[in-house]
C-alpha cells in the first residue's frame, strides 16, 4: 500500500488527508468519499456542483499525490 495526501479544497481550510491506497485510483475513491463528508459538515456553504465527481476528480489530478 502506497500513502497519498491531499489538502481540502476550500480556501483557508487547513485539512488535509492522508491516505493508504493500493493505487491513484483507490486513493481518489477513498479521498472523494472523506472530503465529501468533511465538506458537507465544515463547509456547508460550499457550492454544490452538478458534476461533483468529475469536478473533484480534476482537482486531485493537480493535488492528489503520493507521498
Amino acid at each position: 500500500m502506497d500513502r497519498y495526501s491531499v489538502k481540502c479544497p476550500v480556501p483557508g481550510c487547513p485539512k488535509v488527508y492522508v491516505l493508504e491506497a493500493a493505487d491513484w485510483e483507490e486513493a481518489f475513491e477513498k479521498a472523494y468519499e472523506k472530503g465529501y463528508q468533511h465538506i458537507l459538515k465544515k463547509h456547508p456553504d460550499f457550492p454544490e456542483f452538478p458534476i461533483r465527481e468529475e469536478v473533484a476528480r480534476e482537482y486531485a489530478k493537480k493535488y492528489l499525490k503520493k507521498i
